[in-house]
């Protein structure tokens, strides 16, 4: 490529312009430092720009590194936001390292913002062999999607279609200074034993290979696409976006083929952010959780955040969240979203039936300890009592949100509404978390 003006073709630049916000994935290396300077350098793109460094701590340098990427960004007129981790992990660090970095991207990304990461077409092609040697499914050999959905936006990477090569002239002519990762030179990673061993010999063989395996990844893109919808034809909740894809109700994939019950959870998982499980991890899940005996409790971890349980005939994703037990949060600002730690948010808007909340009222979210009842159809019942009967699954008990007006149980956020608290009125509020699980009044 001579002509760097297309750098990013101009479509693509519409995309990234046509967002509110575009954070940029900055780790001060060469593809970062390009991407970032292109973009800064187009003029509708430019003011919507927030560079983000993660400060793993895990390099020597990595404090050089923090300072770098702050100057560039002072020099270049771009916001940059900085963000230190805390690996506590000793094995697998670069896998933990990559779902660290993403999940504090995630937590920045709003409706109609984007996070843009600088992947290009080397990427692509050492993807998908590394994704062979796991023995991965077509999802895999998808490999990394040039615009995909990302938390509440959009993951965006514009740099697909050019080469590690066409980057570095880039750098080059215009006197670009980056930060090289001796970690990148470790032969132990297999990401690396791939760049620096195994595709310098393909590149020698079949000097195209990028570009023939960067198609594949395209073929591959259109065979998923046609896999999801029919996972979506065999469990049409996918097709609510309203819907709480943290649960699989099992009615659903029981009379599938194998193949199809693994495409319907494959989906699943994505649908909640959760990277494809391998083969064997897929017969560990159908095996052990979807064909468990009725009365049993199994529980498969599918990552380091996320396990999978059953409860009756349903499957259920659970995160991992510190223990909100004895956790106090006072509503001061009611009706505004009130943030609960690890939890996400609670929302209150008016509503012509629900929780009555009258001026002068003293709110506070709390969770279950042991011992609160609740009065509901005009009888006073203890919550452990009334779970049981919803049928709400026993790990998921203590994470439910209680909330007190005047030190009094008002409502179980998301399943009902105490019978004391509960009117028709103009002052009523209609509360509801993250999910936007309607609360049933039974």
């Amino acid at each position: 490529m001579t002509n760097f003006e297309q750098l990013i073709p101009a479509h693509t630049l519409n995309l990234l312009a046509s967002y509110r916000r575009i954070y940029v994935g900055f780790s001060g290396g060469l593809d970062s430092t390009v991407l970032l300077h292109y973009l800064q350098a187009q003029s509708h793109v430019r003011d919507k720009l927030v560079a983000v460094h993660v400060h793993h701590g895990l390099q020597p340098a990595a404090d050089s590194w923090l300072t770098h990427c702050k100057t560039i960004c002072q020099d270049w007129g771009v916001v940059c936001q900085t963000f230190p981790l805390a690996l506590s992990v000793t094995t697998n660090i670069e896998s933990s390292a990559r779902q660290a970095r993403y999940q504090t991207f995630a937590s920045l990304i709003q409706p109609h913002e984007c996070f843009v990461t600088a992947h290009h077409q080397d990427d692509q092609a050492e993807t998908l062999l590394l994704h062979l040697m796991r023995g991965t499914g077509i999802k895999g050999l998808s490999g990394i999607a040039a615009c995909a959905p990302f938390h509440a936006g959009f993951m965006v990477r514009p740099l697909l279609d050019c080469s590690r090569a066409q980057l570095y002239a880039y750098a080059t002519q215009f006197g670009l200074v980056w930060v090289e990762d001796a970690s990148n030179s470790n032969l132990q990673f297999s990401r690396n034993f791939i760049r620096h061993d195994i595709m310098p010999r393909l590149q020698q063989r079949w000097p195209a290979v990028c570009k023939t395996l960067a198609r594949t990844a395209d073929i591959s893109r259109s065979v998923q696409a046609n896999l999801d919808d029919l996972a979506v034809i065999d469990c049409p909740m996918f097709a609510d976006d309203q819907a709480i894809f943290n649960i699989l109700p099992l009615h659903t994939v029981y009379p599938l083929s194998v193949d199809r019950v693994h495409n319907v959870v494959r989906y699943w998982l994505q649908r909640q952010a959760i990277l494809p499980p391998s083969y064997a991890m897929m017969q560990i899940i159908v095996e052990e959780l979807i064909h468990a005996k009725q009365d049993a409790k199994p529980c498969v971890w599918v990552d380091t955040q996320h396990c999978i349980r059953r409860y009756q005939d349903t499957l259920y994703v659970e995160q991992v969240q510190q223990e909100a037990s004895g956790l106090v949060v006072v509503w001061d600002n009611f009706p505004e979203p009130c943030c609960l730690p690890n939890q996400g948010l609670l929302h209150a808007e008016p509503a012509a039936q629900g929780v009555r909340v009258e001026s002068g009222d003293s709110l506070s979210i709390r969770f279950r300890q042991g011992g609160e009842n609740f009065v509901w159809h005009q009888q006073t019942k203890s919550l452990k009592k009334l779970f049981q009967e919803w049928q709400i699954p026993p790990w998921l008990r203590n994470t439910i949100p209680l909330l007190f007006i005047n030190n009094q149980l008002a409502m179980v956020v998301g399943y009902a509404i105490s019978d004391s608290f509960f009117a028709k009125a103009s002052n009523c509020f209609h509360v509801y978390d993250d999910c936007k699980k309607s609360t049933s009044l039974f």
